[in-house]
């Protein structure tokens, strides 16, 4: 939690001065044997809880942490994440795309779908929201609807080599 707050020096001009909150312990991130010793699903929670201490008011930053948590399978804290992604910001149309990538990975079809939806919903202009969700389609077996997106896109703005790398990261 950051505060603001004026320190005032003798000349009584005021200058901005900021506390910050105390960052969790990244101690056993530190340690190497803690990384080989540790199982995946406590490093990824461990993660996420140092991707929280980040910016715990910043929706990206909630929204990647949410997402790391429902990899490690703690669906209920990714979600609370997510929950807190969208109290930081109700409007972050790019913590809509990390929450609907979380689902696609977890291949939750219709939570990715929703997600995906409001995100190209806040931004229609966005291509790359446009085609993350064609590369879910893609993913799910509905190649009709992921080669509309797809083309739509590349039609907008041809010479984007980051869709072209969306695209081909994304199918196989």
């Amino acid at each position: 939690m950051r505060k603001l707050g004026l320190v005032c020096v003798a000349a009584f001009v005021c200058i901005p001065s900021v506390t910050l909150a105390p960052a969790a312990d990244p101690a056993p991130l530190h340690d190497a044997d803690h990384w080989i010793n540790a199982d995946p699903p406590q490093l990824l929670a461990e993660l996420a809880g140092q991707i929280q201490s980040l910016d715990p008011e910043d929706s990206r930053t909630l929204a990647r942490a949410g997402h790391i948590l429902l990899r490690a399978g703690k669906t209920d804290e990714a979600a609370g994440a997510f929950k807190s992604a969208l109290q930081a910001d109700p409007k972050d149309d790019e913590a809509f795309v990390l929450i609907a990538m979380a689902y696609r990975e977890k291949k939750m079809w219709a939570e990715a779908d929703e997600w995906f939806a409001r995100a190209v919903e806040r931004d229609p202009k966005d291509l790359d929201h446009q085609v993350e969700w064609g590369v879910s389609l893609w993913d799910r077996g509905d190649r009709k609807k992921a080669a509309e997106m797809f083309v739509k896109a590349l039609k907008a703005e041809p010479k984007a080599g980051r869709l072209l790398y969306k695209i081909g990261r994304g199918i196989d």
